[in-house]
């Protein structure tokens, strides 16, 4: 559960009320529809690499 439980962790510690956090996959996704603005969130820790995004919406 190391790595999971750190993701997990990263995620609800840089998230905020209302907002969509997503991941790099999700990011790209979405960028290739070109209607929508994903901005970064949060920088890659040494914990858990991954850096995330937010979704703000339509374009």
């Amino acid at each position: 559960f190391g790595k999971t439980v750190s993701a997990a962790r990263n995620l609800e510690a840089t998230g905020a009320a209302g907002k969509i956090q997503c991941g790099q996959a999700s990011k790209l996704l979405l960028e290739k529809f070109q209607d929508f603005v994903v901005v970064p969130a949060s920088p890659a820790t040494a914990e858990d690499p991954r850096e995330t995004f937010w979704l703000m919406g339509k374009s």
